[in-house]
């Protein structure tokens, strides 16, 4: 069986942050310098300090320091443990140990 560490990288190679964050549907992110930018989801705020950096599948908000992958974006948004999340996002998106397919999405 795999590791909460395995599991957790096998799923951010399946699940990409940018679209995982969009069928949200909380935030309205625009493209900046290849990265989304937006307000956060994680405290009430109007100025775009919520940034979504797709290249390297991490989030970060530089007003309340929110930060992690679709793992830890998931686990905030839902109040779940990293742990849950992890069951959670791999009910969504896996079958066994092989990927169907990112549901959402572009």
């Amino acid at each position: 069986m795999a590791t909460w560490k395995e599991r957790r990288a096998a799923l951010r190679a399946a699940v990409p942050l940018d679209p995982f964050v969009r069928e949200d549907g909380f935030l309205l992110l625009e493209e900046k310098g290849g990265d989304l930018q937006g307000t956060c989801p994680f405290h009430d705020n109007d100025r775009p300090t919520f940034y979504v950096v797709s290249s390297r599948g991490f989030f970060h908000c530089f007003d309340c320091g929110a930060h992690g992958d679709v793992v830890e974006y998931q686990a905030k948004r839902a109040d779940m443990t990293d742990e849950q999340a992890i069951e959670h996002l791999e009910r969504r998106v896996m079958d066994g140990d092989e990927p169907i397919k990112y549901v959402g999405g572009e």
